[in-house]
């Protein structure tokens, strides 16, 4: 990926929509039970290549973070883990030239008949939150990381359960307009075929209706894709982003 700014920035004339000066822009949205944090070596990874890189916080954990574009910004490009697709906010998605999606989905629960499983194992994951919350974090945290073994840190942090518990029921009902994700120049989907959370026929499902997508299988990873797999995903978002960048930047 160290060539990704090198071959566009320098390839291009300035008969473009974005100035070649201009600074290519992420924010990144982490998903449920998860935290600004896990983008860290991503941040370190993308401002090396010349990327501003902002992480969102929904606030599970501490204070809530929430980045925007600036006027200055070149390409603006979301990135969302899981459930943070659904917490960027519509006026980020319409500003976005890209979109790169891990692990995601547009609607949690399947189509019937296999809808009411899913129904019965999210309440169950509900009623359970509601009674011994960090055991049910622990559990899903562990279930997300599979195959990859996972521990929990010995830190101290707050414990948002009112925000989890919403979260966890919105997911019932969440439904992102597909209107929003075809406007979108160009997406990238990532997704692994191990994922015991949302399953990778979510992101072929995405990608069959949205012609300007790549789509990529990650074999044995699973939920935590984006963390536990992020040298593989960076060679995955290379053509990716070069696309992005790319119809940024040609007249």
């Amino acid at each position: 990926m160290d060539r990704l700014l090198d071959s566009q920035f320098n390839t291009h004339e300035a008969s473009s929509q974005h100035s070649l000066t201009s600074m290519p822009s992420i924010i990144a949205y982490h998903g449920w039970g998860f935290a600004a944090n896990c983008w860290a070596g991503w941040q370190q990874t993308m401002e090396q290549r010349g990327y501003r890189f902002q992480a969102s916080d929904r606030g599970y954990f501490g204070q809530p973070v929430s980045p925007k574009f600036a006027a200055s910004d070149g390409p603006k490009i979301i990135w969302a883990h899981s459930y943070g697709l659904h917490l960027c906010p519509v006026e980020q998605l319409q500003q976005a030239d890209g979109l790169v999606l891990f692990s995601s989905f547009r609607d949690f629960h399947p189509v019937p008949p296999q809808r009411r499983r899913s129904e019965y194992m999210l309440q169950q994951m509900i009623d359970r939150f509601a009674k011994e919350p960090q055991l049910v974090l622990s559990r899903f945290k562990a279930k997300s990381y599979h195959p990859v073994s996972w521990s929990e840190e010995n830190q101290e942090f707050s414990l948002n359960t009112d925000l989890l518990l919403h979260d966890l029921q919105a997911l019932n009902d969440c439904s992102l307009d597909l209107n929003l994700l075809q406007a979108l120049p160009q997406i990238g989907l990532l997704h692994g075929t191990a994922d015991r959370i949302v399953p990778v026929a979510k992101s072929a499902e995405l990608a069959a209706v949205l012609p300007q997508s790549q789509f990529f299988e990650i074999a044995d990873a699973g939920h935590a894709l984006p963390f536990t797999h992020s040298l593989l995903c960076e060679s995955m978002c290379e053509p990716i982003l070069n696309t992005i960048l790319q119809s940024c930047f040609t007249p």
